[in-house]
């Protein structure tokens, strides 16, 4: 039982299929056709409605199913705001592995580190340590709003000082 997920999720099946006579969903193949909501990092309207359509999910079995217009002007938001709350929390473990510090004060963390790291991470643009403390501040805090661009900076920028780190500079 090394995956505990995953063996639920068969366990789901066998349930619905005892519970309803017929597998009610395919989980399994929910996950398949999804799988391009992790590359695009953000759910639509369209991809929730490819689920409700789909041969293997049934969606009235659940009940309301909101429209369009309810849903979609949340969706965008909710997946930035976290994907950035996500990313400021690896930012701030990434800026406690490299510098050492146990500070709570992350502008005097960046402040007083940047040179080193800019060294350690010569490919990240200079200013990137101090606006990615910034998209953290305000992803955590939501004061001022964060914004989509600022997310998908910091996202690129963590993605860049991982490569850099695996690779050895």
């Amino acid at each position: 039982m090394g995956d505990y997920l995953h063996y639920c999720l068969a366990l789901h099946g066998q349930l619905t299929e005892i519970f309803y006579g017929r597998r009610m969903q395919d989980l399994f193949g929910i996950e398949d056709e999804t799988a391009g909501v992790l590359s695009r990092r953000q759910l639509t309207y369209t991809d929730v409605e490819a689920i409700r359509n789909s041969r293997i999910w049934n969606a009235d079995m659940f009940g309301y199913w909101p429209p369009r217009s309810e849903v979609e002007p949340v969706l965008l938001p909710t997946n930035f705001v976290l994907a950035g709350q996500i990313a400021g929390i690896e930012f701030e473990r990434i800026l406690r592995k490299w510098t050492k510090e146990a500070s709570w004060d992350l502008a005097t963390i960046v402040d007083t580190h940047t040179p080193r790291l800019r060294r350690i991470f010569p490919r990240i643009k200079s200013d990137f340590w101090k606006r990615a403390r910034t998209t953290r501040n305000r992803a955590v805090h939501q004061n001022p709003l964060l914004t989509k661009e600022r997310v998908e900076e910091l996202i690129q920028g963590l993605v860049e000082i991982e490569r850099t780190a695996d690779t050895g500079g």
